[in-house]
């Protein structure tokens, strides 16, 4: 439509811009009051004394790929594809580490009471990441078509099995709030999350770059991996999406600070040995 100058001062030289031909951008020919890019070597630096080369390490870290681009190099992505890249989830454990730290169920419930296999997944995540440390470990999946005294029963054993996950975050729809009510004076930690918006996309979004950066730790075997990693790793086209939303959910405070929020503590055996197999 024209009328406008495009001023675009990415914090890393790139060279060339995607706005249309013919529009005065200072990365081509110049703006209309002759301003032009100085930079001519990819790599440099738009503000080296502030955004020094290790500042905008740590930033790509903090905002992943997709941030980084949109707020440092004035180039916004589409929301499209999956999100999460296969390369982000490669990290294994065989035995958490002995360390204190927080654990955490983090619960995306449907408000079904079918079996029929058409019927939305609930999934209950157990979840421990140590003190002081931005690796987040997914310790075992529970899912299944749940109605709500099912989804009851489930937390229920489910936290007996956990007792070192005393918080539980529960999603604040759905069956969540009927749930929150019947168990929250039965049960310790019961965290009502109301994820402000209804666009799971954009829930994934938020702990991207956690995941990119490598800080998702899933265990090396587990009856429920594969089928885990098949919907994380192509959400939000997957099929289903409870796995991808309760891991979204448990990510969503965690991503802000280097260390736990709260509830700390030593860690021990888990009560059943083993991991715990899918319901």
């Amino acid at each position: 439509q024209g009328g406008y100058d495009h001023l675009c001062l990415p914090s890393e030289f790139e060279g060339g811009c995607a706005c249309p031909k013919g529009t005065a951008c200072s990365q081509r020919e110049g703006t209309t009051i002759g301003f032009v890019d100085p930079r001519s070597v990819p790599g440099d630096l738009l503000n080296p004394l502030v955004f020094t080369p290790d500042a905008l390490s740590e930033i790509k870290l903090r905002l992943g790929s997709r941030g980084y681009a949109g707020q440092h190099q004035q180039r916004p992505a589409p929301l499209e594809g999956n999100l999460v890249k296969v390369e982000y989830t490669q990290r294994r454990y065989q035995i958490l580490p002995n360390v204190q730290g927080e654990w955490r169920l983090s619960c995306d419930l449907k408000a079904t009471s079918s079996k029929k296999k058409t019927s939305s997944f609930a999934c209950v995540g157990v979840w421990f990441r140590p003190l002081g440390s931005p690796d987040c470990y997914l310790v075992s999946v529970y899912r299944g078509r749940w109605g709500f005294l099912e989804s009851i029963s489930r937390i229920r054993q489910i936290s007996d099995d956990w007792p070192l996950a005393t918080k539980k975050r529960i999603e604040h729809k759905a069956l969540g709030p009927a749930v929150v009510e019947t168990l929250g004076l039965e049960l310790t930690g019961i965290d009502p999350w109301d994820p402000k918006t209804d666009d799971k996309t954009r829930r994934m979004l938020a702990v991207l770059p956690l995941i990119e950066a490598g800080n998702l730790l899933l265990p090396e075997k587990a009856p429920w991996l594969d089928e885990y990693l098949a919907e994380l790793t192509t959400f939000p086209a997957s099929a289903n999406d409870d796995q991808a939303d309760m891991t979204s959910m448990a990510l969503s405070d965690w991503i802000r600070t280097a260390a736990p929020l709260a509830g700390s503590f030593r860690h021990a055996p888990r009560r059943n040995d083993g991991l715990r197999k899918v319901f």
